[in-house]
């Protein structure tokens, strides 16, 4: 299964950190629920569960499907903020600032250039 988030695919997004922000370990918390989940409706479709069973256990897959994706939206978040302060650091570190030259006036207050 691909969860994507406005066209923001897990694996592009969930590329791991230095040092694991928050959105970063709700994500493998996420991930680690969804697969237990995951194992949980397996194992009882294996085991011909009743269909109540598969009814809890689909939902409960559903319910952490629906964490990853947010867990995912909230990583794509951080990581576009993080890319914001980035550009906009580097677009003041490349800002030059401009001289505007006084306008020359001779004795008597006339712009000599105009």
């Amino acid at each position: 299964m691909s969860i994507s988030v406005s066209g923001t695919s897990l694996a592009s997004v969930a590329q791991p950190g230095h040092g694991g922000s928050p959105a970063e370990k709700a994500l493998r918390e996420a991930n680690r629920a969804y697969a237990e989940a995951q194992d949980e409706l397996v194992g009882d479709v294996t085991d011909h569960a009743d269909e109540d069973t598969l009814k809890v256990d689909r939902a409960e897959l559903e319910a952490a499907a629906q964490a990853v994706a947010q867990a995912v939206a909230a990583l794509a978040a951080e990581k576009a903020e993080v890319q914001r302060q980035r550009d906009e650091a580097r677009t003041a570190r490349q800002q030059v600032p401009t001289v505007t030259p006084a306008p020359r006036v001779d004795d008597h207050g006339v712009d000599v250039y105009g």
